[in-house]
């Protein structure tokens, strides 16, 4: 064999060897897949999300505050009031999906771009697990289904699938059920309406279901289905935002509208009421309300609440033909 050929079946070889370097399976060497919280979100005890925090526009100072109790879980930010566990199963469902496995970043100067940075994020949260292990997660807002990610005091960054970044709420109020009050109608038995300066106004059913009312109408019984109809709205009440267990003097309340109302709870009758407190000089169209059944107080939009409020009761008699 001369030299020439010598050279040329080296080079050969050496050419056969790099094909095959470059056809090794890609991924071969690739990380194990990795759960970014190390636990699972069965043992989160508390969640504190922090809205979006950049150079240019900070985060608001009071972050969501959810921790999970023997009854539910509930917002400390809002003094223990009770979470909608529908509405805190999506958040849970997010920290779920935190598997993770090549970065997409491992430099300090990209993390600020992909919003995952210690002072610019679209979200923060910081998830404590039932042992006191506390991990803390920035999020930032990716293309389509995709969040970037990043675990603080950590120097790589991840894509996650699944969510974005702005789906995780940062206020209370994404977190807690409006509808406070929906009272089956074809459950009650008796509903009373007090207004300031106005006698008492009572409803009643009897045993084959007719409404009649009383205190109004000079003795008129009223239109039945007319009255169910009143009643139903009476009790069907939806809340802005709870506002604390303090009732204070301004607030109005003993000196507006009560309604109170019996209704069967396991076959007995069982009464219970509320209250609609001063309008907010602050807050134009917005009332105070209370209900015996909890030690919070509410604000509520007039609007939901306009039947206690508003309502004339003598349309509760039909239409009075005119001779």
């Amino acid at each position: 064999m001369t030299t020439l050929q010598k050279i040329l079946v080296g080079a050969a070889l050496i050419q056969a060897a790099l094909l095959a370097f470059n056809w090794v399976p890609r991924g071969s060497g690739a990380r194990e897949p990795r759960e970014l919280l190390g636990f699972p979100v069965e043992q989160i005890k508390n969640i504190k999300v922090y809205g979006r925090d950049t150079r240019d526009e900070k985060a608001p100072t009071k972050p969501v505050s959810l921790t999970r109790t023997d009854t539910g879980w509930v917002l400390d930010s809002s003094e223990g009031y009770p979470a909608n566990e529908t509405n805190v199963r999506p958040l849970l469902d997010t920290l779920g999906k935190l598997t993770v496995r090549e970065p997409i970043a491992t430099k300090e100067a990209s993390f600020g771009t992909l919003e995952v940075a210690d002072d610019a994020h679209t979200r923060k949260v910081e998830v404590t697990a039932q042992d006191g292990t506390t991990r803390t997660v920035f999020f930032g807002a990716g293309t389509g289904q995709v969040s970037h990610v990043r675990l603080l005091g950590e120097a790589e960054a991840f894509d996650v699938k699944g969510f974005t970044a702005w789906s995780i709420a940062e206020n209370d109020n994404r977190y807690f059920d409006r509808d406070l009050l929906k009272v089956p109608v074809d459950d009650v038995k008796s509903a009373t309406l007090t207004r300031p300066g106005e006698p008492t106004v009572t409803f009643a059913k009897d045993d084959a279901g007719t409404w009649t009312i009383s205190g109004f109408g000079d003795g008129r019984t009223g239109d039945s289905a007319a009255i169910q109809n009143f009643v139903g709205n009476l009790l069907q009440l939806r809340m802005l935002q709870p506002e604390g267990k303090e009732r204070k003097p301004e607030m109005g309340f003993g000196s507006g509208y009560t309604v109170t109302w019996t209704q069967l709870e396991n076959g007995a009758p069982v009464e219970h009421k509320y209250e609609l407190g001063a309008l907010l000089p602050v807050a134009e169209g917005r009332r105070w309300l209370a209900l015996d059944s909890t030690p919070f107080v509410f604000t509520a939009n007039k609007g939901n609440v306009v039947s206690a409020v508003e309502k004339d009761l003598s349309t509760l008699f039909g239409v009075v033909d005119v001779p």
